[in-house]
């Protein structure tokens, strides 16, 4: 069992949020071998983090490894932590957003010949001469007899699970809350903001 040392850089909002993350890579990369000679075989220092700069430039990862090749690259098994300043901004909202609920899955549009009499719905056929004979059947049986009130149309009509629906009771539509968020190298005027620093990692690692 050997000790090799290391630095590594990630962009968080916090050193737990980075360090959480360049470990989950490490044993994506190189698996969970405890011996692996990554971040991922180091546990995050107690020490609070070195403040290298309060607003990062890219000359911070050279004063970064200058630091850390002064400090001795630290303790065995362990990461210290230096904080090289603010990359940007993050910002978050909430919207409201239209999605596609199950009912819509159900739901199919359809040409019918539509029989009125008095301009009253009687009937939704396949066929034109279907539809009409519906109609004066329904006008004959209630005394009506008076083959010119009544219309044939065709129109399309909502299908719900194969049924014949009136569209406004058919709820297609349903909303949910989405956050969304947007970064910015300068601070926001408005809103709720959680600065984004550069992190740098360094120390002995298992190998």
């Amino acid at each position: 069992m050997g000790a090799c040392n290391f630095i590594v850089f990630c962009k968080a909002a916090t050193a737990r949020e980075a360090f959480d993350a360049l470990v989950s890579d490490a044993r994506f990369e190189h698996g969970h071998d405890p011996y692996n000679g990554t971040i991922s075989t180091t546990s995050l220092s107690r020490r609070p983090a070195k403040v290298i700069r309060k607003q990062y430039s890219e000359k911070a990862r050279e004063e970064a490894a200058k630091f850390a090749e002064r400090d001795g690259w630290g303790e065995k098994w362990e990461s210290r932590v230096l904080d090289l300043g603010v990359v940007g901004w993050v910002t978050s909202t909430y919207e409201k957003t239209p999605r596609t609920s199950q009912i819509a899955a159900k739901v199919s549009y359809q040409t019918f010949y539509v029989g009125y009499a008095d301009d009253k719905e009687i009937c939704c056929e396949k066929t034109a001469a279907a539809a009409k004979q519906r109609v004066i059947d329904h006008m004959e049986r209630n005394g009506g007899g008076a083959v010119e009130r009544y219309q044939v149309r065709k129109e399309s009509k909502c299908l719900w699970d194969g049924r014949i629906m009136d569209q406004r009771s058919v709820d297609t539509r349903s909303f949910e809350m989405v956050r969304k968020t947007r970064f910015t190298k300068s601070k926001p005027k408005n809103g709720n903001a959680r600065a984004i620093h550069m992190w740098a990692f360094y120390g002995w690692a298992a190998c």
